[in-house]
């Protein structure tokens, strides 16, 4: 007998249907992709995105996750995840489950689905519940994202790094819903490695590669740590400089979860690293290749990170004290450093790929008079010419009277042998005998700086310019000298100058017109 339906009644008193009894379960890899957009955020990430986008397999509860300015991006990052999954399950996707936003069910994005042969599953208006596991997902991600941001004390704008470390963390931990095992493992059969998990926004201390410092300077940073780089690895870390306000990963880090600091927002982020430390890349979504995803769980791929290749390194975690009654005025023998059994290799530097031009031996001859008097004194001779050549076309000293109270400073001629059989004469003053506020007031070499010639490079490139390499002869002494400084006459040079009688007394000296 059919059930009477009364109109009138349902006009009153009609609710939602409940969703209970048991939900239908996938049966095999990508049988259906769940999708959900979150946001808009109150505060923009630091690169200005303020929406992100979660796939969710539904088979194994794997999250992918992408940061987006607009919502106009999901089909990029949709088509960006499609490719890794399929290659990396070796299956395509059958079926798409999304609510019925604007983003999803464009003409663009349902051609796609069309074209690939992707089933569109699109929940009714006003029933998120339909696709209740990508909402539930985002509602996760956001609640744990705003509990460690808020553990941290860091600025809100980093909520997109707590986000993805949600995900990564969501992706390795074990799920009643799923067998009591986790996502990973349910893709990938094996149990993935979480000893590398550490505390969000503790203090790091990160190695700063010799490359990127001088012999004085300090060998690590006090950074912040953001996030795990799953591109580069499981033990590469996102971390943030508070210092140079730059973002960078490295996996040569020393981890002090004990500690906080506060993080503002006003940042910059790096490029290849180059690191190190680093160029600074335009702020932007990154292109996507496909990759393994098996490594690539919670994919976040809105920061373009630095390249770090050669960072490898062991990870150094320092642990909260924890104390005990037995513990308390124990003595605690700590073992010895621990020595590397790594076998060295001889240096390669001076192999035949070096150019001999490059390289130069310091020549024994101590004076000029044992210079001439030695083997090759012709070529010896010829150098030494041009030298003195260079230093009188350049006006580099003039002759005076050495004033009274004053001391002529030193100097003698360094002979030098290049790899290419030329020998290279430099005039250098004995530097040691000045004195500090008399003869000089700071000491520097005129150099230029790297960060210049990149910055060169750089333009060189983008504005499709010719560039041409050139080399000064005696550069140094185009640099004008402003102390007054008074040096002994060069030995092997004669060089007169008209005196009065009252002159006649005084020892005459180089005075100084450029540096040497």
């Amino acid at each position: 007998m059919e059930k009477e339906i009364c109109g009138t009644c349902a006009i009153g008193w009609q609710h939602r249907e409940a969703m209970t009894g048991a939900r239908e379960k996938a049966v095999e890899l990508l049988e259906v992709i769940h999708s959900d957009i979150g946001g808009p955020m109150q505060v923009n990430t630091i690169s200005g995105e303020r929406y992100f986008i979660t796939f969710i397999h539904k088979w194994s509860g794997r999250i992918a996750i992408t940061l987006l300015k607009s919502k106009n991006e999901a089909l990029g990052e949709f088509q960006a995840y499609k490719m890794r999954a399929e290659k990396e399950a070796g299956k395509q996707i059958r079926a798409f489950k999304t609510d019925g936003g604007g983003e999803y069910i464009n003409h663009e994005f349902k051609s796609y689905l069309q074209n690939c042969g992707i089933a569109h599953r699109i929940s009714p208006p006003y029933t998120p519940r339909n696709n209740g596991l990508a909402e539930r997902a985002n509602l996760t991600l956001m609640e744990s994202a705003r509990c460690m941001i808020a553990d941290a004390q860091i600025d809100k704008a980093f909520w997109g790094f707590a986000v993805g470390t949600a995900a990564h963390i969501h992706n390795r931990i074990p799920s009643r819903s799923y067998g009591d095992i986790s996502p990973l493992q349910h893709w990938t059969g094996k149990p993935p490695s979480i000893g590398y998990l550490r505390v969000f926004g503790c203090v790091t201390y990160t190695l700063i590669p010799a490359e990127k410092r001088r012999k004085r300077d300090p060998k690590s940073g006090k950074c912040i740590l953001l996030e795990y780089d799953e591109e580069a690895g499981s033990k590469v870390y996102r971390v943030y400089n508070q210092g140079s306000k730059r973002i960078f990963c490295s996996s040569d880090v020393i981890i002090d979860e004990a500690r906080r600091n506060t993080v503002s927002k006003d940042i910059v982020e790096e490029d290849e690293m180059e690191i190190q430390l680093p160029e600074v890349r335009e702020k932007g979504v990154a292109e996507r290749t496909p990759g393994n995803l098996a490594e690539q769980d919670s994919y976040v791929a809105t920061r373009n990170e630095p390249d770090l290749e050669g960072f490898g390194g062991d990870t150094i975690i320092v642990r909260p004290p924890h104390h005990d009654d037995e513990s308390r005025g124990r003595m605690v023998s700590l073992p010895g450093p621990r020595r590397s059994e790594r076998q060295r290799n001889p240096s390669q530097h001076t192999n035949s790929q070096v150019p001999r031009a490059m390289i130069a031996h310091l020549d024994e001859s101590h004076t000029l008079k044992e210079a001439l008097a030695s083997d090759d004194s012709d070529n010896k001779y010829k150098a030494w010419e041009s030298e003195v050549d260079s230093l009188v076309r350049n006006k580099t000293w003039e002759l005076s009277p050495l004033p009274a109270g004053r001391e002529a400073i030193g100097c003698r001629w360094l002979f030098k042998l290049k790899e290419d059989g030329q020998y290279k004469v430099r005039l250098v003053a004995k530097g040691y005998g000045q004195q500090a506020g008399l003869d000089y007031t700071e000491t520097f070499a005129p150099v230029a700086k790297f960060t210049s010639l990149r910055s060169l490079l750089a333009l060189v490139a983008e504005n499709d310019w010719e560039l041409e390499g050139m080399d000064v002869k005696t550069a140094f002494l185009h640099s004008e000298h402003e102390e007054t400084d008074f040096m002994e006459i060069p030995e092997g040079l004669h060089m007169d100058m008209p005196v009065s009688d009252s002159q006649k007394e005084d020892r005459i000296a180089c005075h100084l017109n450029k540096a040497i």
